[in-house]
């Protein structure tokens, strides 16, 4: 019976195995949360290069490859999922995973975590002029916005329903935008967060808001130094609006077109020190707000 000789990395370890073509069924690939199946002649070896498809990769990247088809039926465990949007539609993968419920509507999601043990990232990407993105949960979080252009028609652009710390990484070089529904469907802002909001990675962010504020936090909001630079571009209320203060390490903040405040710190009168201050560590802030 014909051999077929397999390639299996095993680490760094390149393995050579004889398996019949008989026995042989393809490749299951794993990319963003999700399997795609290639045949044989779909997987190219050359020198330190393994090419699968239409995409290319370093041997030193590849982590594994099974020759057994997944049970896609199955809950997975992972700490990242995928939220993409085109146009009018968007998927979330991988399914099935396990503590997280979701809700996808057109463009719509709405996500529920359950899971306490662990910090889920959720990577945002893609373009919609009717998409939005809701987070419930009561673990900490990781929001990474990978190049993503949310105008919403249902109330904020990016909702985050959770009380804890929630970091949103403007992932290195993309550009986000994110834009809430205009006429008042009861939204606090256009990027909304429920707990405090830090801000990191060399990304870019703007936001505009068309009901009440741009950005809203009902805790504290810190920018860091390595963020690339949040533009608030317009806002019928505040351009920032933080429940107990607002801290920039950093960055560029650029603020304009807002007929409220441009940026607001709450004196809640609860006790924090930092109740009600701004502070500005580093990096450079331009405001210039609407008469």
């Amino acid at each position: 019976m014909k051999k077929t000789k397999i390639l299996l990395f095993v680490g760094m370890t390149i393995v050579m195995l004889a398996l019949s073509a008989a026995e042989f069924d393809g490749f299951y690939f794993w990319k963003n949360g999700s399997y795609t199946r290639f045949d044989l002649t779909e997987i190219l070896f050359v020198d330190d290069k393994i090419t699968i498809g239409d995409e290319t990769f370093d041997v030193a990247d590849v982590d594994s490859i099974t020759f057994e088809k997944p049970d896609e039926t199955a809950e997975i465990v992972t700490d990242t999922l995928y939220i993409t949007y085109d146009g009018e539609q968007a998927t979330v993968t991988p399914e099935n995973v396990v503590g997280i419920s979701s809700e996808v509507s057109g463009a719509t999601v709405a996500l529920t975590n359950a899971n306490t043990d662990r910090e889920m990232t959720f990577v945002l990407s893609g373009e919609s002029t009717t998409g939005s993105f809701t987070y419930n949960g009561s673990y900490k979080v990781c929001i990474q916005l990978a190049g993503v252009s949310l105008k919403s028609n249902t109330g904020a652009a990016l909702d985050i329903k959770c009380g804890k710390r929630i970091a949103l990484e403007l992932l290195e070089g993309t550009e986000n935008y994110l834009e809430d529904a205009a006429d008042s469907l009861g939204q606090k802002a256009a990027l909304y967060c429920k707990g405090h909001l830090e801000v990191s990675k060399g990304g870019t962010l703007t936001v505009k808001g068309n009901n009440t504020h741009a950005i809203k936090t009902k805790e504290y909001m810190l920018v860091k130094s390595s963020t690339g630079g949040i533009t608030v571009s317009g806002a019928e209320g505040d351009g920032i609006h933080a429940g107990q203060y607002f801290k920039m390490n950093g960055s560029t903040v650029t603020v304009s077109g807002v007929k409220g405040d441009g940026i607001q710190a709450e004196a809640t009168g609860e006790g924090d020190d930092l109740d009600g201050q701004i502070m500005l560590r580093g990096g450079t802030l331009s405001v210039n707000v609407t008469e």
